[in-house]
């Protein structure tokens, strides 16, 4: 085992921290999944603010596990590395958050996105962010599942940009859209498809922690 020290409560600390992200994620996604299908602005407020909530919940748990780090709960070629996973899992509950932006939420119609497309890009994340989870629990279990999973994780990030790039020609074809807002939705499905880059970085910055351990 590459861990030592109180390395249980790095783990318990760990798993929280991931739910709370997959949480802001969920409540984001059942925010915009409403938004399409016709719902204002205010009927998701209270997913909005449960993707808000998580997403400051997961801050302060990222903040415990580095506290934990720090003091010495892992080897020390490990501390740094299992920083890095930390920030980058953080990165989707933020992005996520951003994705519910008054601007986009009040100003966009979501109805106008590819219904398909829209559909399909949230439900291929979140299976790529329960497969990360999964891996991340192998770090403290047993490590020959990882590498199996996070090819995986890149084969649902190469769909995704299929998924991104006909959702934009969708959008682009639309001959009753200006081109300035053409461009907010490109740049609203950029920023969600987004979310499966920061879950296939997190998945090779697994691949250097088990790189490290095995070498």
């Amino acid at each position: 085992m590459f861990l030592w020290g109180n390395y249980r409560k790095v783990e318990e600390l760990f798993q929280q921290f991931s739910d709370a992200v997959g949480q802001s994620l969920k409540h984001a996604f059942t925010a915009i999944q409403d938004l399409s299908q016709g719902a204002t602005a205010e009927s998701v407020a209270e997913s909005v603010r449960l993707a808000h909530k998580f997403e400051s919940r997961a801050d302060d748990l990222r903040r415990e596990v580095i506290n934990h780090l720090v003091q010495g709960s892992l080897m020390p070629n490990t501390r740094g590395d299992m920083m890095n996973l930390l920030e980058l899992i953080d990165d989707v509950a933020d992005e996520a958050e951003d994705l519910l932006d008054p601007f986009f939420v009040r100003f966009l119609d979501f109805g106008l996105l590819s219904q398909d497309g829209l559909t399909d890009m949230m439900g291929q994340i979140e299976q790529q962010y329960e497969m990360l989870i999964q891996a991340v629990q192998y770090l403290f279990v047993d490590m020959s599942n990882i590498v199996t999973l996070t090819h995986e994780i890149e084969e649902i990030e190469s769909r995704v940009d299929d998924v991104e790039e006909a959702m934009i020609l969708h959008v682009l074809d639309n001959e009753d859209m200006d081109l300035a807002t053409k461009m907010l939705y490109r740049t609203f499905i950029r920023n969600l498809a987004g979310l499966a880059n920061i879950i296939e970085d997190s998945a090779n910055q697994l691949e250097v922690i088990v790189a490290v351990r095995s070498g």
